[in-house]
């Protein structure tokens, strides 16, 4: 075959070749027939086709194809041979991938075989093959995941498309097609469906500034809620970019949400109707508050009036009385906290206040009440001298009354005490510690962890069954507004300890309040010059009240009119000018609210006006602010502390 001056370099070609070669004679054979057939007889193999294959020049050279069947199946031999017998007949190079068992192993060859024709007939054919077995078996790794793939996102529950940055659709899954009511035929090859996708949205011109907006931004997006015939579809919008940072094209991934949709309505409809119970809730709350109050202003003003003027046994009843009524007043109060607690309307009041001023007034009163009960009072201190704090002084006075109360309730022998003690101190903060402790009933280990829930009783002798179980969750909802922490600590029989922790912001200056300190005498004395001769108009619609707000004010120089609604404010507002008005907000013909606002301008500009009133609702007392009034004084009111309020609004004015 090597007989010309290059043979050498064909020799050297052959051996060094990336390619595994392998040369075959053509033998013509003819049947009776006639008909020509063909058989292929191997020549030569260059070493790399001998180390690919495994098989060596000596098992193949001069063997014809079906020589060879003990090395490569017959099935696979017959395929070959198809190939060959193509090469030959049509005298072309032939091209092809094939997949080849050759002893026993399983291979893939990409192979080219080129016809050589002497005397216009084929004689011989070179095979040059490359192996790509690996290639193969990555190509079908890929295929194995893509087919994975494909079975997942068919299997997904939620709808997955792509679009080119043509918006050209590229990819889609099943459920992409059932939640669009789409077929492939409708998808396949229609550079618009995405536009016939978007065109079933109900509520498109409230979604498509978002889709847009989205889209421009080249960010990830949601648009809760795709409205279509039955159907409320949630789509997610992911850009797809390229390695520099270019976009490709954008993932739209919609799921149905129809019964979320539906459920989430509902949920709004019974929120709406939550609301609306608890509005008429509280509003009953408001009501039964101001009507209770009403009758208690009387009840604790006339006692009041009568301490100085009866005998000492009658004076015990008066004072029965006056406890009572307190008791209503407290429980009335924290009725109103709960409410404004669950409808989020109540605020904690931060001013500055001396620490020890509301812990004093409550050791003297529970000196006194412990007194009544042969039982011992302790305070204990490590205060050297109290430091002024800024904080709801009022709420702080609350926690610690409700946690005394509790203690005086349940302790019939012992002792209660009260400690407060200062564990550290920065520049700026004060680190507390509150405790109150008793030697009474004591609660069961199994039912400390419920103590802190509303309308809980757990009296276990009902040694006292007086209260509505709201008192102890009142003060650990304070404690919690303040950023503090509660503990308690009990044993059955033993006593009950509860331990408070506070951080309190020191406070620099503090504007004392002095008129507390006074007895109404005093306070009616000092100023005297304040008081005499200041025309007060006071609209109240309750007799017996207008009757106490006369008595009150009857021996302090003040000049007292009363009227019972709005209306006759109006007309002697025409007739006199008043340094001060104070007005009932629930009165017949005219409220509070209505007559404030048909008050001259003017008039308001020179008179304060303070609202004084049963209404004592933390929302109350924001409107009556946000309206104007200077000051809101809630019933039931004592007698020194609506001149305290009298007093101020004056020298303010």
């Amino acid at each position: 075959m090597y007989n010309n001056q290059y043979d050498k370099f064909y020799e050297i070609l052959f051996e060094h070749s990336e390619l595994a070669i392998f040369i075959f004679e053509v033998i013509e054979n003819r049947d009776n027939n006639l008909k020509q057939n063909y058989d292929y007889k191997f020549i030569l193999t260059n070493t790399l086709h001998q180390k690919l294959t495994g098989i060596s020049l000596n098992e193949i050279q001069n063997k014809t194809l079906w020589e060879l069947n003990h090395i490569i199946p017959i099935e696979d031999l017959t395929r070959i041979k198809k190939k060959y017998d193509e090469c030959v007949l049509e005298k072309k190079i032939i091209d092809y991938e094939e997949e080849i068992i050759i002893k026993n192993k399983t291979t893939y060859w990409f192979t080219r075989l080129v016809p050589v024709t002497i005397n216009n007939k084929v004689q011989y054919v070179i095979g040059m093959s490359i192996d790509i077995t690996s290639k193969k078996s990555l190509e079908i790794e890929i295929e194995n995941y893509y087919n994975l793939l494909t079975n997942l996102l068919n299997s997904s529950p939620v709808g997955i498309g792509v679009v080119d940055k043509e918006y050209r659709l590229i990819y889609f899954n099943n459920n992409f097609l059932k939640i669009w009511n789409l077929s492939e035929k409708d998808v396949k090859n229609n550079k618009l469906v995405l536009f016939k996708v978007l065109k079933q949205v109900q509520n498109r011109k409230k979604v498509y500034p978002k889709i847009l907006k989205i889209v421009k931004e080249q960010k990830k997006g949601l648009i809760k809620y795709l409205k279509l015939n039955k159907k409320y579809i949630q789509m997610e919008i992911y850009p797809l970019k390229d390695k520099n940072n270019e976009i490709r094209g954008y993932i739209g991934i919609y799921i149905d949400r129809t019964k979320d949709y539906i459920q989430e309505k509902q949920l709004i409809k019974a929120l709406k109707e939550a609301q609306l119970s608890n509005k008429s809730k509280t509003e009953f709350l408001a009501n039964i508050s101001h009507e209770l109050r009403t009758p208690l202003t009387t009840i604790m003003g006339l006692t009041e009036l009568l301490e100085n003027q009866v005998s000492n046994e009658l004076l015990k009843f008066i004072k029965m009385i006056q406890e009572s009524a307190s008791y209503l007043k407290d429980l009335i109060e924290d009725i109103l906290d709960l409410s404004s607690i669950e409808l989020r309307t109540l605020k904690l009041n931060y001013k500055p206040f001396q620490l020890n001023k509301p812990i004093d007034l409550l050791v003297k009163t529970y000196q006194i009440h412990c007194n009544q009960k042969n039982i011992d009072f302790y305070f204990n201190t490590n205060f050297q001298t109290f430091p002024i704090v800024k904080g709801d002084e009022k709420r702080l006075y609350q926690i610690i009354n409700n946690l005394l109360s509790n203690a005086l309730k349940f302790t019939s022998i012992g002792y209660i005490s009260l400690s407060l003690f200062k564990l550290k101190e920065t520049d700026k903060e004060i680190f507390i510690e509150i405790e109150v402790k008793d030697t009474g009933i004591g609660i069961p280990e199994d039912k400390l962890p419920y103590i802190f829930e509303r309308f809980k009783k757990f009296d276990e002798f009902n040694i006292n069954p007086k209260g509505v179980g709201i008192g102890l969750s009142l003060v650990k909802e304070f404690v919690q507004m303040m950023n503090g922490t509660i503990e308690v600590f009990s044993k059955l029989g033993e006593g009950t300890t509860f331990k408070i922790h506070l951080t309190l912001e020191k406070a620099d200056l503090l504007s004392l309040d002095k008129l507390e300190e006074l007895t109404t005498e005093e306070l009616i004395e000092q100023y005297k010059s304040i008081l005499e001769n200041k025309r007060i108009l006071i609209a109240e619609d309750t007799f017996e009240i207008q009757l106490l707000l006369r008595k009150f004010l009857s021996d302090t120089g003040l000049i007292v009119d009363i009227v019972s609604n709005g209306l006759e404010v109006l007309e002697k507002l025409k007739k006199n000018k008043y340094d001060l008005i104070l007005l009932d907000l629930r009165m017949p013909v005219m409220d509070g609210i209505a007559t404030f606002l048909q008050i001259d301008k003017k008039i308001k500009e020179e008179t304060p006006i303070a609202a004084l009133t049963a209404h004592a609702m933390e929302e109350d007392i924001k409107k009556t602010k946000e309206i104007g009034f200077t000051d809101h004084i809630t019933k039931p009111i004592k007698r020194k502390e609506l001149l305290i309020h009298i007093i101020k609004i004056l020298l303010n004015s």
